[in-house]
């Protein structure tokens, strides 16, 4: 990738492409599940040169595992390949973030001048931008996006003036979903491929890929099967049945994603799992080691550590673990608001006399590490940037959201210099849908 100019904005969307790259070579399948109708799929995408594709499955059929691996071809046979994870960071949210980064990294991989893209705020700007840029290219460019059908479309960044009639040149758009909902601005239906769900021997195979010749005698190797068959063949739960193969451990095998869970309660105690499993389950985009001190003791199977801002991020791996854990330990809306409540305060760095959530113990006695907006050298957190505006939402309490967040002029210069400006705009986009509040809708 040519080396981009010293911009903040350029500097943003190396930041952001950085982050999905590293997350897509962490999720590449170790072991590959040969399977031949997907084989079949991977030969058809990979010699396009334009094209609408989804790909669609249920949670647990390894779209993602296989949205990485695509990528990974794509990008030893030397193509133009731009990958992103929904949700994944707070600027793959929004569909006018999402896809002006998406043009950011396209104009670093052609050398392009960005001027006009960085002024472009709407949706319906950076699409014409972009499709100006795949007509001056004479090849594909791969766009890749996980979970395609949780973007959000807001009301007034996202609107569209109009639909592409056809695919764009140039332009081999791949995405995964659950569901057979089609991109707003895409008139053309897509090419859909549907992954099988995976059966007992394809999780049977993955587990033998993955251990050493003779490491389970018949009998475990039956139990694994027994397993694998009563949670319908699910990948995530073979995948803890191998963490504890290759650990080592002597336990019995995990039945299911409860029973874990059953498992580290009785090893770490179960208020300090429940108030870990509360705090991941509400933060979309994961806590820092710091952020949540010693917490960190649960499998790697369910928690995914990646590097996001110059930190070591962590948060669930997967959208059914997520679930599970807000049904076992969010059971009220209560709990809830406690949570964001938590973490809110912590970003907040506020004394202990204000309360941030009257559902928190007031005063705090415990004294936590100091998190101010700017350091010494006049570097921004980021982190704060990020989570503290999201956290206080979730509260409830507007009149700190104000306070902290959206109505302080230190929070929002803070907010454009570190994350540009185009997240601002994601932000109040994401209060506008969720509230009623009169200072915030104008």
């Amino acid at each position: 990738m040519p080396a981009m100019p010293s911009n903040n904005e350029y500097s943003i969307a190396k930041a952001e492409n950085d982050v999905h790259l590293a997350f897509a070579e962490r999720q590449l399948p170790k072991k590959w599940i040969a399977r031949e109708n997907i084989d079949k799929m991977f030969d058809i995408l990979i010699n396009k040169s334009r094209g609408y594709f989804h790909i669609l499955g249920n949670q647990f059929s390894g779209k993602t595992a296989l949205l990485c691996q695509l990528y990974e071809v794509l990008i030893k046979r030397d193509r133009y390949v731009i990958i992103r994870f929904i949700n994944l960071t707070s600027s793959s949210e929004y569909a006018h973030e999402l896809w002006h980064n998406i043009c950011m990294t396209l104009c670093a991989l052609m050398g392009q001048d960005a001027e006009l893209l960085i002024r472009s705020f709407y949706l319906s700007s950076t699409l014409t931008i972009l499709k100006s840029l795949l007509e001056k290219l004479n090849r594909p460019v791969f766009v890749l996006i996980d979970d395609v059908n949780l973007i959000k479309y807001g009301r007034v960044m996202s609107n569209l003036d109009q639909q592409f009639r056809k695919c764009l040149s140039n332009l081999v758009l791949i995405c995964t979903t659950d569901n057979p909902l089609t991109i707003p601005f895409m008139y053309q239906q897509p090419i859909l491929y549907e992954l099988p769900d995976f059966t007992t021997n394809d999780i049977m195979q993955y587990i033998k890929l993955n251990i050493g010749d003779n490491t389970l005698n018949k009998r475990q190797m039956d139990e694994i099967q027994n397993i694998v068959e009563a949670n319908n063949n699910n990948i995530i739960t073979a995948q803890l049945l191998l963490k504890q193969i290759t650990d080592g451990t002597n336990c019995p095998f995990v039945g299911d994603i409860d029973e874990y869970f059953c498992h580290t309660e009785n090893y770490n105690g179960v208020l300090f799992v429940r108030a870990f499993a509360q705090l991941l389950t509400v933060t979309p985009h994961g806590l820092t080691t710091l952020e949540i001190l010693d917490a960190l003791t649960m499998s790697g199977c369910l928690i995914v550590e990646f590097i996001y801002g110059n930190r070591l991020v962590y948060k669930w791996s997967h959208l059914f673990i997520i679930n599970i854990a807000h049904r076992r330990y969010l059971t009220n809306q209560r709990e809830l608001i406690k949570a964001h409540g938590i973490i809110a305060h912590l970003f907040a760095d506020v004394n202990n006399t204000h309360s941030i959530c009257s559902l928190l113990p007031s005063p705090n006695e415990i004294p936590t590490f100091p998190r101010p907006l700017k350091q010494d050298d006049g570097t921004v957190n980021i982190r704060k940037v990020r989570n503290l505006w999201y956290h206080l939402l979730h509260t409830g309490n507007m009149d700190d959201l104000k306070r902290f967040a959206l109505c302080h002029f230190e929070y929002i210069e803070a907010c454009i210099g570190a994350c540009g400006i185009f997240h601002l705009l994601s932000i109040y986009e994401e209060c506008c849908m969720q509230v009623l509040h009169h200072d915030i809708q104008v």
